[in-house]
């Protein structure tokens, strides 16, 4: 198959001359290569995508889980499809987090940490299971942090 052309595919779309996304064997190719790191990247088959980068995002936040995978994913679709970027902050969601009250739980070294009133942090989910809570300059895993600190005791924006 010849090799996806991303940048004469977006000049012709902005000039009217096509109508239409990914093609559907550039889709495929994509797919058949994310299938080699995860067994659910099959739901995206049933969409339009309008390119490359697009396709190579939903992929690697939803369906590939280890980082590994995702690096060895990135170099394989990147043989294929070079205009595709790789771009951590296009998967991070952060919401910000202020402490109403004091806590004391366990960070991701195993240290007891106490937080107090008004410390401030955020919580950053990275693809599909990978939430981290930073506060006061320390990482906590999710499941601790939903262990141990109540809703009342922090606030979200």
């Amino acid at each position: 198959m010849a090799k996806f052309n991303d940048a004469k595919w977006r000049r012709d779309y902005r000039f009217g001359d096509i109508n239409e996304g990914l093609s559907h064997d550039d889709a495929y190719e994509m797919l058949d290569i994310a299938a080699q790191f995860t067994s659910k990247a099959h739901v995206a088959a049933n969409q339009r995508w309008f390119d490359a980068q697009d396709l190579y995002d939903y992929i690697k936040s939803d369906h590939i889980r280890s980082n590994s995978d995702r690096k060895k994913f990135y170099k394989a679709v990147k043989r294929e499809f070079p205009m595709v970027k790789e771009s951590k902050s296009l998967n991070e969601v952060s919401n910000y987090i202020w402490m109403e009250r004091t806590v004391t739980l366990k960070d991701i070294k195993g240290k007891t940490v106490t937080l107090r009133k008004g410390d401030r942090g955020t919580h950053v989910r990275i693809g599909w299971d990978e939430d981290i809570i930073k506060v006061a300059g320390h990482e906590f895993d999710t499941k601790e942090w939903d262990k141990k600190v109540k809703r009342d005791d922090f606030s979200v924006s």
